[in-house]
């Protein structure tokens, strides 16, 4: 009887870590996906000042 409650223990307790091994897995994921947009985010931002730029520039030539 104690045996089989001892399995039973073992076998939920393997289960439980690989939930949370995948969970980790997941969230780490999830968190090297924003920093990607973060970066992707501040490229765009100075390339959209830069042309900002250009553009002023060639309206301040064209007067």
């Amino acid at each position: 009887m104690w045996f089989i409650f001892l399995i039973a223990t073992v076998a939920i307790a393997v289960a439980a870590l690989v939930v949370v091994w995948i969970a980790g897995k997941v969230i780490l994921s999830i968190k090297r996906q924003y920093k990607k947009f973060e970066v992707e985010e501040e490229a765009y931002e100075r390339a959209r000042e830069e042309i900002n730029k250009v553009f002023e520039k060639e309206k301040k030539d064209e007067k």
